[in-house]
């Protein structure tokens, strides 16, 4: 099974495949969600655009018995109920140019990693400082992906030392 993601950044291009591994027929496909990306400066917010075009049936900011869906796989969810939404690190917040609903957080201080961050309400855009707020959600679903050393992205499993910060 194989799909492409395209994430589209003003200034620049990031694109990338989700992949089963068929090396071996008599074990379970295991899959990945794997980036290539070009550099591009983080001086801004940018508006990217994430098209999942893999067969997971449903994905944020798609709607079920009139529902809005604020997470799938990938994405561990949070329920907030209301509280507001700190970032971890000094970076920058990007508008999702899609319906998704979401934002992506990139920072210097671990530029390993690209956070995907759905349920924001009113997100604030752009530079912003550690310990800072970026609006509020009800449910905070949090998508991780970790830059590999070829320069693809992989989306993650975070640790929960990862997910704590982003609560605190």
């Amino acid at each position: 099974m194989r799909a492409t993601i395209a994430l589209i950044m003003s200034g620049g291009l990031l694109l990338g495949m989700w992949l089963a591994h068929e090396s071996d027929r008599r074990q379970p496909s295991l899959p990945a969600i794997v980036l290539q990306s070009t550099e591009t400066p983080a001086s801004g917010a940018t508006t990217m655009t994430v098209q999942l075009q893999q067969q997971w049936q449903l994905q944020p900011g798609d709607q079920l018995a009139g529902h809005r869906v604020v997470s799938s796989l990938g994405d561990v969810s949070f329920d907030l109920a209301g509280a507001q939404v700190r970032v971890p690190f000094s970076g920058t917040v990007n508008a999702s140019s899609d319906a998704t609903g979401c934002v992506f957080f990139e920072s210097a201080e671990v530029p390993a990693y690209l956070f995907r961050l759905c349920g924001v309400d009113r997100p604030v855009l752009g530079d912003v400082l550690q310990g800072r707020t970026i609006g509020s959600a009800e449910t905070l679903a949090i998508a991780v992906l970790r830059k590999q050393p070829d320069g693809n992205w992989a989306m993650v499993e975070p640790s929960v030392g990862l997910l704590e910060q982003w609560l605190q």
